[in-house]
């Protein structure tokens, strides 16, 4: 076993929290909850499991308090959750209904949104400005960056591309939020 303060050892839990802050930053940034979920797969399977962090937790709490309901059959979206549910407390779903809510229960569905969708498409913006910031980083001048960009995705506005790189290159050098 190697020692706490072994360069590996330090290097891996580096690692663990850049990754955990990126998830947890996206989450907050995006409140969708695949980000919570990618969080626990990245840290449950390591021996010994890494803490469990507030915000995921946070999370899971809500969940947890919205399944309690809908076995209940209560639906938490028209009535608070009792603290304890007894019969005196009236049920308003079916089974069936209970099941279906269980997608907006986790968070992964609401009227107009899935979490899937907008995780893809976060997901490829994010892509999108690391390949910025890669041209930024290479290219002569911002003018040629925003060229070779567009030759490869094929977008067409220089001046939205443009604005994209400010905001990339002012997020990489620590002035500003990360692009939307």
């Amino acid at each position: 076993m190697m020692e706490p303060d072994h360069p590996d050892v330090v290097a891996a839990r580096q690692l663990i929290t850049d990754v955990l802050t990126l998830y947890q930053r996206e989450w907050e940034t995006t409140r969708n909850p695949l980000w919570v979920w990618q969080a626990l797969d990245f840290i449950l399977p390591m021996v010994p499991p890494a803490p469990l962090p507030p915000w995921c937790a946070d999370y899971l709490r809500v969940v947890a308090q919205r399944m309690k309901g809908l076995k209940a059959g209560l639906d938490w979206r028209r009535q608070p959750i009792p603290l304890i549910v007894s019969r005196k407390n009236r049920r308003t779903l079916s089974d069936q209904e209970a099941m279906a809510l269980l997608p907006a229960a986790l968070g992964l569905t609401a009227r107009g949104y899935n979490a899937f969708g907008a995780h893809s498409a976060h997901q490829r913006r994010m892509n999108n400005e690391a390949r910025l910031w890669q041209l930024l980083t290479t290219h002569p001048t911002k003018a040629a960056a925003v060229r070779a960009y567009m030759r490869e995705t094929g977008h067409t506005d220089p001046k939205r591309i443009m604005i994209a790189a400010r905001k990339v290159a002012g997020f990489m050098a620590g002035r500003g939020k990360p692009p939307p």
